[in-house]
């Protein structure tokens, strides 16, 4: 299977799934594992990164339709 084939999907019990696209939208297919949050997490700090190297700036502020949602601070290496 590609990786078009798969999408992330919330479930009404809070958990976070990758799984396989079916043809009723509004199910979830069998093939499909938990997304942890670690994993979440994981992804979320790469983003930050990447939308900051190169920067003279350690702060990102995320918007979602023009309206500021989150605003993270990335804390480097040597302060962790």
């Amino acid at each position: 299977m590609a990786a078009t084939d798969y999408k992330i999907v919330t479930s009404f019990t809070g958990n976070v799934y990758l799984t396989r696209k079916g043809r009723n939208k509004e199910l979830i297919a069998q093939d499909r594992r938990i997304i942890t949050d670690s994993e979440i997490i994981a992804m979320f700090h790469h983003y930050v990164e990447r939308e900051l190297y190169g920067k003279d700036v350690d702060k990102l502020t995320i918007n979602h339709k023009k309206k500021p949602v989150f605003e993270v601070r990335l804390i480097k290496d040597s302060e962790q």
